[in-house]
């Protein structure tokens, strides 16, 4: 079985593509598996730094250049923009197709889906195969649990992250919120965005990339966007604020608020400007009280194991 994996990214749209399909690929090469991946990267550096190092037998731009073999070959699709139309993803070129979908993911003729979220997804039909759930949710390779204990009566670590690629300025605007309640925090900022000199006190600002990982081991909250970059977070189980930016995180921002397991802080409207539930944010901020509820309702929600489970799955697929 190759395994060729078809996603994009950029700023405009983000890196969450490509990151699902990446963890995927990270489990499948570690089997052993031949691994390919096609697609543009633009505008995110350290996206692109990871696809060129994980290990892939060929890293190609452009699709028309790559002929499948139907006889061995699995599509893994993750896109919101490939036509229904292309003939790249015509099923009679595979021998299966696979999609990493969601809410408005377009209707990719598929053998499978994979619905990385928190409920599972009721199947009347027969095709495709839907693997939903939270033991389905992609986390990477080296996503630990946090270090973060309850009740730590210190004043608290915050983390700070718009995604990949924070297009819309989430991490300043917040960051102008957080300064607001004068609190004697430590607050991490990840964001290749010029921040307000005023935010000196407290105020570490990072460029997004590798180092969230280190950080994130320390930290006592995240604010953060309903996107992959959440799903995260909540996987090492650290209490999460989350915002609604577009269209496509809508549904985790519905799931995480409705479950309990983030705090619902705010929208970027239809106009583009930023609704911050101001409240709601002051009280992750001040009270421990909060946060070690928030802690405790994902506590082993995610056990990490979802990238495992689909290449089983994609395996004995294959053997049928």
């Amino acid at each position: 079985m190759r395994i060729i994996f078809r996603a994009d990214a950029s700023r405009e749209i983000g890196s969450g593509h490509v990151m699902r399909s990446s963890v995927l690929a990270e489990e499948a090469i570690s089997r052993g598996f031949e691994c390919l991946f096609i697609g543009n990267i633009s505008d995110l550096d350290w996206v692109a730094d990871r696809i060129s190092t994980m290990g892939f037998a060929q890293v190609i731009s452009d699709e028309t250049s790559f002929v499948a073999n139907a006889e061995s070959d699995v599509l893994v699709l993750d896109s919101y923009s490939i036509p229904l139309t292309s003939s790249f993803i015509e099923s009679k070129s595979w021998k299966f197709t696979v999609s990493i979908c969601d809410r408005i993911t377009p209707n990719y003729k598929v053998d499978i889906e994979i619905r990385p979220g928190f409920e599972k997804i009721r199947q009347d039909q027969v095709t495709p195969i839907v693997l939903s759930g939270a033991e389905y949710i992609l986390v990477r390779d080296g996503i630990l649990k946090s270090n973060g204990k309850k009740g730590d009566s210190r004043n608290p670590k915050v983390l700070v992250v718009g995604g990949g690629s924070d297009p819309f300025g989430f991490v300043p605007n917040i960051a102008e919120v957080i300064h607001s309640f004068m609190m004697n925090l430590e607050v991490h900022l990840f964001t290749n965005e010029i921040i307000s000199p005023e935010f000196s006190d407290g105020f570490i600002i990072h460029p997004i990339g590798s180092e969230l990982d280190t950080i994130a081991q320390e930290v006592d909250l995240v604010l953060t966007t309903a996107s992959t970059t959440s799903l995260e977070f909540i996987a090492r189980e650290i209490p999460c604020g989350v915002v609604c930016l577009i269209d496509n995180q809508e549904d985790y921002y519905e799931q995480l608020g409705r479950l309990g397991y983030a705090i619902q802080i705010g929208v970027r409207n239809t106009s583009g400007a930023w609704e911050f539930n101001v409240e709601a944010i002051g009280n992750l901020l001040q009270s421990q009280e909060k946060r070690d509820a928030l802690k405790e309702s994902v506590s082993d929600l995610i056990d990490l194991k979802g990238a495992e489970r689909v290449i089983d799955f994609l395996v004995g697929f294959h053997g049928n």
